[in-house]
């Protein structure tokens, strides 16, 4: 298990949680397609842990015992965990039954400060290259059993490229009581964030203006609330209940405008395609001369002459999820033959309810520089239109044996019970339902 504490945070300063994975944490790679330092891929061990929909996500992600993973597609986002709020994380290694699916590379367990471990306040104002500036400001303190903690983050930036500003606002709450044989936390984070990534540039653009883009827009907005309230209390000396309760409301918009050159029938104003059945478009570098020696999408033979077009669409994406969840566990410590024992036997059951919608729409090209952007001409068309909801109940145990002071061993395992309903919003498709 590798930790990290937040003194390490505060010396490294990093932009984001994934740099500072990266910078720590062996086996750590990080991918940048989305072109946004607040939207990394994480891959540790060849497993992902991926804000981008459709990714095969095999990592976990709790914060404070709370499952962070996204009810639709397993995403994580990471510009939605405040960094300043973060007490410590354990990346726990290996394919771990009790954190339950897709839990295939590992999982990290990210725990928030509370007004008894940090406490007065500070302010941190900071400012660079290309338009960023930042604010942070924290505050933590305790009087009696009750403990208080408040942090805010504020970040804007214009980017390296041209048009790729981000805007981050970040919240993080949390009130407590303790005494000496229960705790009980209520926390809540609220992001607002705007960002954006706008895609790979070609290499002989970049040779010509290293600040252009290939095409933009592409803007990603998250909003989140997130409820989070954990108790736990000794029975004894050696028995320990814990549990937690959570309710995340998860928004996302994107626009992402794009743009195609395709080699087309300058007689027909058709596509051309290497084959009669429309399956291979012609690589562009043949993209000249008679059109007869292929075919377009009906398979005739072409008529004029070859030559590239290019063409412009808007797609965006609305995704809003509701996601709820409860686990109870309990903790025994004692001894099994004269060896320390620790054994845990626990329930969890969230729910998650998401409305996802894609449109597409034709667009004109403008030029700014080297750049082009797209400026929609016609109304959007919705191509996907669903409603989604998973369940999952899971029951687990794990008992941990130490064999000497050096050496323990840990049998663990899970039992998931995960029903997932498709219903199609548009008509046109069929509604699965999963178990």
């Amino acid at each position: 298990v590798r930790s990290l504490t937040a003194e390490e945070f505060e010396d490294q300063n990093p932009t984001d949680l994934s740099e500072m994975l990266l910078r720590n944490v062996p086996s750590i790679h990080l991918n940048a397609a989305q072109n946004n330092p607040f939207q990394n891929d994480i891959t540790y061990r060849g497993f992902l842990a991926s804000p981008l929909l459709g990714s095969a996500i095999g990592l976990s992600v709790y914060l404070d015992g709370a499952r962070f993973n996204e009810g639709f597609g397993d995403t994580v986002n990471w510009d939605l965990i405040p960094q300043s709020a973060i007490s410590s994380i354990d990346l726990i290694p290996g394919s771990n039954p009790l954190f339950g699916l897709n839990t295939l590379g590992g999982a990290l367990a990210v725990r928030t400060k509370s007004g008894f471990a940090f406490q007065g306040t500070e302010v941190e104002a900071s400012g660079g290259s290309f338009g960023r500036w930042a604010v942070e400001a924290e505050h933590g303190g305790y009087r009696d059993q009750v403990d208080w903690y408040l942090t805010f983050n504020a970040l804007n930036e214009d980017g390296w490229r041209i048009e790729s500003p981000s805007e981050i606002r970040q919240l993080f709450g949390k009130l407590g009581w303790e005494n000496d044989t229960t705790d009980l936390d209520l926390s809540y984070i609220f992001a607002d964030n705007a960002l954006t990534g706008n895609g790979v540039t070609p290499e002989s653009l970049l040779a010509r203006d290293r600040e252009a883009v290939h095409t933009f827009p592409d803007d990603t907005e998250n909003r989140m609330h997130f409820i989070n309230l954990r108790a736990s209390h000794w029975i004894g000396e050696s028995l320990l209940v814990a549990g937690n309760a959570f309710y995340r409301d998860y928004e996302r918009a994107t626009l992402n405008g794009d743009a195609e050159v395709v080699c087309v029938d300058e007689t027909t104003d058709s596509p051309i395609f290497s084959d009669p059945e429309g399956e291979r478009p012609l690589h562009l570098g043949l993209c000249e001369g008679p059109a007869a020696p292929f075919f377009d999408a009906e398979g005739n033979p072409g008529l004029g002459e070859l030559e590239g077009e290019v063409e412009g669409e808007d797609r965006t994406t609305r995704t809003e999820t509701d996601t709820g969840g409860v686990s109870l566990q309990l903790t025994h410590e004692g001894k099994l033959f004269g060896h320390g024992n620790s054994a845990t036997l626990g329930f969890s059951y969230d729910r998650s309810r998401t409305s996802f919608r894609q449109d597409e729409a034709e667009t004109a090209l403008l030029e700014r520089g080297l750049s082009r952007g797209t400026q929609r001409t016609v109304p959007f068309e919705t191509a996907v239109d669903i409603d989604t909801t998973q369940e999952n109940w899971g029951f687990y145990v794990t008992d941990t044996v130490d064999i000497t002071e050096q050496l323990a061993l840990t049998f663990s395992g899970r039992y998931q019970m995960t029903d997932i309903e498709i219903r199609d919003q548009t008509g046109t498709e069929e509604n699965t339902d999963l178990n």
